[in-house]
């Protein structure tokens, strides 16, 4: 398993790439990330649970879940956004999972999402993440969320990355998170 610094969620991050038979190994990252199949078929992993994926089929990963990717005969369209860019629905969903992560998003917003650029203007990206959120909040039910290892994992490496140049200690880390320092150094 790894953290994917380059999709940390910084506040208008967003990007979109196109892939054939993709593969990646375990991840996770603090921004959230749509996958929808164009052809073929896609194994998604997201915590644990498998979900297969056909034509017109995609899946919503919430910031920190971890999954994987396995495909050798698709196509897909990823497209991984910070949180702050649709905060209100982060807000919402925060202490809680999806049940079911995978939905059929319908056409319009797919090709709403397909038009986006790096470019596009912010209203331009929240308006059609925010529809695409609102669309699969209608199609699943949550479950209650607690935080994990791997949150605190997100923290220790958000408290290094923003403290490198300054005192980085185990001690400081402890105060910054409220951990105890011996649960700290276990973890890390």
């Amino acid at each position: 398993m790894f953290y994917q610094f380059n999709h940390f969620g910084f506040s208008e991050y967003f990007t979109k790439e196109y892939g054939e038979n993709f593969s990646f190994p375990v991840h996770l990252h603090n921004a959230f990330e749509f996958v929808t199949v164009f052809d073929g078929e896609m194994k998604i992993t997201i915590d644990g649970k498998e979900y297969i994926l056909t034509k017109g089929e995609s899946v919503l990963i919430f910031p920190n879940q971890l999954h994987l990717f396995e495909s050798k005969n698709s196509r897909h369209m990823l497209c991984i956004f910070s949180p702050e860019l649709v905060k209100a629905y982060h807000q919402k969903i925060k202490k809680s999972r999806p049940l079911n992560s995978k939905f059929t998003l319908d056409t319009y917003l797919i090709s709403a999402i397909d038009a986006l650029k790096d470019s596009s203007t912010t209203f331009e990206k929240k308006g059609a993440l925010y529809s695409m959120c609102a669309f699969f909040d209608k199609k699943t039910s949550y479950a209650p969320y607690q935080p994990t290892d791997k949150d605190l994992l997100h923290n220790i490496f958000s408290f290094v990355e923003e403290n490198f140049n300054k005192e980085c200690s185990l001690k400081e880390l402890e105060t910054n998170t409220g951990y105890s320092y011996s649960y700290l150094s276990r973890s890390f």
